[in-house]
């Protein structure tokens, strides 16, 4: 048998942990009383199954090697001084090294003689599909010569590394149950269709040490999605968790849905001892900050905090994209965390400059002015400044009260620290830091994209429970190293730096096909989309020509084909709920549609209109056709009905208020923009313009129905105007704005939060939107028509007059365009 490394039963029977919070208590069988820190319960650094050391015969050849799986070797401090005049990686079946072989391909997939390496670590890959079962022996050969420069024997009966099937969960209590668990690598486990019904009252998953789950031994890992906060409902979903820091499968007996307010083992399964199982693809980032306090916020987030005099000294650690915003402050309830009514700083990086910016939260939308100049009649209380939604301090009356301290990006982590008074600083939206021992005070945070104009967009991580934390407790760190997960695909695909396996992708795999499609969701033979959804009552039709369909039906069967035809592991990648980092971009393309209805509904988080736009959304993305923010193609000197059910509540909040117009702004957001803006773009639909102002702000019809008519149209009746749809006209760009594009709410939005902590989870937008619950407010809809000319761009948006990045393209073909014409 092959030495392991790893020693997992000498590391389970040796110590107690005894940490705050998240470490309740491990205790050790044997020995009591030796106290060692989180950090120290791991098991080093597992590389597979260790063969042994290069027998070195000539150029210096020296290194470690290790089978990762079936396919692949890792080469550990690999050294060969280059000089040998045609070496290969070079294998065979023969007793000893000889001419009979042939040759692995090198790290980058290629056939190339050896350069020079200087103790790297490399992964090298048998070629053709063969197995490492099938050979006896790898060597660094040099063909010209048939000179054997360094080889390694593999001994008979060996067994590579492959992910391990294990139980299922126990089936306790809160309707817990599973299919098979998979280990699948040293840090990854799988589990099939997990049901639990969500209704503990603090259920997290757990694991640790000992005979069985209880209190003693228990240490609370991220959900599949990162968060560290109270687990939701599961109804059959496939999931990955991912163990944090260094710790490893090997360092723990058990895995439990444990509940630690009632002390309860709501299911288990027990991990076997003596795994022979792949190394994680995760890679481990190193971190330590200068401050003494720690809590971990989320997988990927810290906060560090030190309190000295008057000022406490704040930093933010986080595993997000360089221009992401981080988010952290007090609540705005004293009894919960919740975000109306906090007091946050956002902080984020911009090149080599950082930021950080006093925040006061007073709605679930961007900042808005809900008053505006005066108009003819108006009273001054009718007009002025008066904004809502995540605004800063500066908008709403306040004054910065944090400052910056430093900032920085360093291997994949954001790092900003700021100060801010413990002192009341008489702002009416700040909050105060409680800093005495035994006060703890509910905090929020969250992180999201900035748009183009610096503003947080919709944030894809927050905190959705309550989270307390007491400031000015005694010096404590609850935080474990940063962890970049197996599922991130860049990370998988960078054969340099990753040791890569192809049990492991298979195992991912066989979660991903395991999982049910949701009963709304549809497909065609090829795997593509079929072009109706159902949801509830509401029949949605996307109106996809059959030239485009049979189009994108022949670019996936090549993709197939290529797919099963490449050699290469990492160009087939599933995960079972990050099996994409995208739903794809959807386009409407069909010649005799004239119809489109503009809804709103949640923009999905990171994989729906994050990717399709590259940008932040507000919150709301209009979904036209019920298909999140598609590419429309419309054709010139046709004309177009756009029905418009984006909601015509004002009520002193732009939430649910979205008037549709057309631009040729990708940005949108007419209402927020300066002179200077609105000056170099263009409106085509959707806008009234007139040369005497007519109102301060949008107004609402009394029926629900269209409003802010043009003047054409103000002498109507409210009652004629919410019976009947107004159509808008196209406008002349003079004077002061309204929108005339205003009709009933119809939105699809999440049920719950776990529908929204979940949307990553789902394989396709359909999935997605079939959790989301679909409903229609009475009234009308407004109507805006419009024809495209031959003076209209080739590329033009559809954007909400209230807020930005809503909408995406609208692409504009001429008649003769053959790409755009229906068989």
């Amino acid at each position: 048998m092959l030495e392991n490394h790893c020693q997992p039963s000498s590391i389970k029977t040796k110590s107690i942990v005894t940490t705050s919070k998240e470490w309740i208590i491990v205790v050790s069988i044997i020995v009591i009383g030796l106290i060692r820190q989180p950090s120290e319960i791991h098991c080093g650094d597992y590389q597979g199954a260790y063969l042994g050391k290069l027998n070195s015969y000539a150029h210096q050849v020296n290194g470690d090697v290790y089978l990762i799986d079936e396919y692949t070797f890792l080469i550990k401090n690999f050294f060969y001084d280059g000089l040998s005049q045609d070496a290969f990686f070079w294998a065979g079946s023969s007793i000893r090294p000889s001419n009979k072989g042939f040759i692995i391909p090198s790290e980058d997939g290629r056939t190339n003689r050896l350069q020079r390496y200087t103790n790297r670590d490399i992964t090298i890959r048998m070629p053709d599909d063969r197995r490492i079962t099938s050979i006896r022996w790898l060597s660094i050969w040099d063909i010209r010569s048939s000179k054997n420069l360094g080889d390694i024997i593999i001994p008979d009966g060996f067994e590579p590394p492959t992910p391990k099937k294990i139980s299922e969960l126990s089936q306790l209590m809160h309707g817990v149950k599973s299919e098979t668990i998979i280990l699948v690598d040293s840090k990854s486990i799988g589990i099939q269709q997990l049901h639990y019904d969500g209704l503990g009252p603090e259920t997290y998953f757990f694991v640790g040490i000992g005979p069985q789950p209880s209190n003693l031994g228990a240490y609370k890992i991220p959900d599949e999605t990162g968060s560290l906060e109270p687990l939701g409902s599961y109804s059959g979903e496939n999931i990955v968790l991912e163990l944090p820091g260094n710790l490893t499968i090997f360092d723990i007996d058990w895995l439990a849905i444990y509940d630690i307010k009632e002390q309860e083992n709501y299911g288990s399964v027990l991990i076997p001892s003596h795994l022979n199982v792949p190394p994680a693809l995760s890679q481990l980032i190193k971190y330590e900050s200068r401050l003494p306090q720690c809590e971990q916020l989320h997988r990927d987030i810290q906060l560090n905090w030190e309190i000295f005099g008057p000022q406490i000294t704040i930093e933010l650690v986080a595993r997000v994209p360089a221009n992401d915003y981080i988010a952290f402050g007090l609540s705005g309830s004293s009894n919960s965390s919740q975000m109306i009514g906090a007091d946050v700083a956002v902080s984020y990086l911009d090149g080599h400059l950082g930021y950080t910016f006093d925040y006061n939260i007073t709605d679930k939308h961007p900042c808005v002015n809900l008053k505006k100049a005066p108009s003819i009649g108006a009273s001054k209380t009718d007009y002025g400044p008066d904004y809502r939604g995540v605004c800063p301090d500066t908008k709403v009356g306040g004054v910065e009260n944090y400052q910056i301290h430093t900032y920085t990006r360093e291997n994949g982590l954001t790092k900003i620290t700021f100060r801010r008074n413990l002192i009341n600083t008489g702002d009416e939206g700040d909050q105060i830091f409680k800093t005495a021992p035994g006060q703890q005070s509910f905090i929020v945070w969250a992180v999201g994209r900035l748009n183009k104009f610096k503003e947080p967009r919709y944030h894809y991580m927050y905190s959705k429970g309550d989270f307390k934390i007491e400031f000015g407790r005694k010096i404590t760190k609850n935080c474990h190293q940063f962890v970049v997960p197996s599922h991130e695909l860049d990370v998988l695909k960078n054969s340099n730096d990753v040791a890569y396996s192809r049990q492991q992708v298979a195992a991912l795999a066989a979660l991903s096909s395991s999982g049910s499609s949701s009963p709304n969701t549809h497909r065609s033979k090829s795997g593509g989309l079929i072009s109706h959804f159902s949801r509830s009552s509401s029949t949605i039709t996307t109106t996809t020509s059959n030239q485009a369909l049979k189009k994108q039906q022949r670019k996936q069967q090549q993709q197939q084909q290529q797919t099963e035809s490449d050699d290469q592991p990492q160009e087939s990648v599933l995960s079972p709920f990050f099996n994409s980092i995208s739903w794809g971009q959807p386009e409407i393309l069909n010649k005799s549609a004239t119809t489109f209805y503009a809804r709103v509904g949640h923009p999905g988080v990171n994989k729906g209109y994050t990717q399709i736009t590259n940008e932040g959304s507000a919150g709301l993305v209009w979904y036209i056709n019920g298909l999140m923010a598609p590419i429309l193609h419309v054709q010139r000197g046709k004309t177009y009905t756009f029905r418009v059910e984006g909601g015509d509540t004002f009520e002193q909040s732009y939430r649910f208020y979205h008037p549709f117009y057309i631009t040729d702004d990708p940005y949108g957001g007419y209402l927020l923009q300066n002179v200077t803006q609105r000056n170099q773009q263009k409106v085509f639909a959707g806008l009234q313009f007139d040369i005497a102002p007519t109102s301060s702000a949008p107004q609402s019809s009394s029926g629900g129905g269209s409003t802010a008519q043009s003047s054409s149209n103000k002498k109507q009746s409210s009652a004629t105007s919410s019976n009947k749809p107004h159509v808008a006209q196209a406008p002349q760009m003079i004077g002061k704005p309204a929108p005339n594009s205003v009709g009933r709410l119809c939105a699809w939005l999440p049920n719950g939060i776990n529908d929204i902590r979940r949307a990553d989870t789902h394989h396709s937008f359909a999935q997605f939107r079939a959790v989301l619950d679909y409903s229609c407010q009475p009234g009308q809809p407004g109507i805006v028509q419009w024809t495209p000319n031959v003076s209209t761009p080739d590329v033009v948006y559809y954007q909400s007059y209230t807020q930005r990045n809503m909408g995406w393209k609208i692409v504009v073909r001429d008649d003769n365009d053959e790409e755009y014409a229906v068989e």
